[in-house]
């Protein structure tokens, strides 16, 4: 990236754009790692906005320090020439299937929400998504720093419009389990994945207060997070009942609410592929010409979009989940030791 387009701002809003996808927006994700553990998955939002930010800033570093241009570079910094070339592949393959997630997830949103065909969402999501990269870093940061600001705004808006007192007494003490910080961690650690390979890239042309995009973007990612599940801690039944919880709660609101969820919704898938695209294609770009390799990473996954969304978060997010606890730990382990 260059450095008069990717300040501060740039790389966090980048940061938060790869981290906040389909799964954050539907308010799903965050009911399952947050809110299903009532007011002590409040406790849990803080543990894992720290984990993130803390990865996300040691990340930068480490590609600043090592000018790493890619993530392949980035993995024999942190796991050595032992381990590096089977993580590149595993995280290479699981960049594509997260590709392939969010542009299910694109389908599904146009299919059930505005009722048209899913591969014209998956399409026009995919084609969106590789404009934004074709400029390289500096063209991922300024679509991250237009529309993330709207997905913010949108998030918190529904949350508040949304806002009631929760449960008390002996319905909550019922409901809370003791498992809510390994959730936490759980959920810091696949959403790290993506982001570390989107993250990885920027070494170039980074400076060293960039290096505080991670604390940041985890900072906001947390908040985001937070404002979610306090609704969702009020209202359980959505969590339970709904696959899209924030969407209920936005039609509630009003069709126009309704509408203008279903865009953020939007723009948080694409916001997340742009980010996969990005770093898949400066990992192909030894091996092709950049643009040839944004058009193999953004139409190659499109295969994924037949299988429905759910069905795909089974099988991938629980792999992303225990490559990004490696990452994490080897990441934070580096550069304390470049210290």
């Amino acid at each position: 990236m260059r450095r008069r387009s990717s300040g501060l701002a740039g790389v966090a809003s980048v940061y938060i754009g790869s981290v906040v996808g389909a799964g954050f927006a539907t308010g799903q994700e965050i009911w399952q790692f947050f809110a299903a553990f009532s007011y002590h998955g409040l406790w849990g939002v803080g543990l894992a906005a720290l984990l993130l930010g803390v990865a996300g800033a040691c990340t930068l570093r480490l590609a600043r320090l090592a000018g790493c241009k890619h993530y392949g570079q980035m993995l024999s910094l942190v796991l050595g020439p032992g381990l590096a070339p089977v993580a590149d592949v595993v995280l290479g393959l699981l960049a594509m299937a997260a590709v392939g997630l969010m542009l299910s997830g694109a389908g599904e949103v146009f299919a059930e929400h505005l009722r048209l065909p899913a591969w014209t969402g998956a399409g026009l999501t995919a084609t969106v998504s590789l404009g934004a990269v074709l400029a390289r870093g500096r063209g991922l940061a300024y679509v991250n720093m237009v529309f993330v600001p709207f997905l913010v705004v949108m998030t918190l808006a529904v949350s508040l419009l949304s806002w009631a007192p929760g449960p008390t007494g002996e319905a909550m003490a019922a409901w809370v389990g003791p498992w809510w910080p390994w959730a936490a961690v759980l959920y810091a650690a696949y959403n790290f994945v993506l982001a570390f390979a989107v993250l990885a890239g920027f070494g170039g042309g980074l400076t060293r207060g960039q290096e505080w995009g991670g604390m940041v973007g985890g900072a906001a990612i947390g908040f985001l997070a937070l404002a979610v599940a306090r609704t969702l801690v009020a209202r359980p039944e959505l969590g339970r009942a709904w696959a899209i919880p924030m969407l209920v709660l936005a039609a509630e609101a009003g069709r126009g609410w309704f509408l203008a969820y279903t865009l953020a919704l939007w723009v948080a898938i694409s916001t997340s592929v742009a980010g996969g695209i990005y770093a898949l294609a400066l990992r192909l770009e030894p091996y092709l010409p950049y643009r040839a390799a944004c058009v193999l990473a953004a139409f190659g996954p499109l295969f994924l979009a037949r299988f429905p969304f759910a069905g795909l978060v089974g099988h991938f997010y629980p792999a992303m989940g225990y490559l990004g606890l490696v990452l994490g730990v080897a990441v934070v382990v580096s550069s304390v030791k470049r210290r």
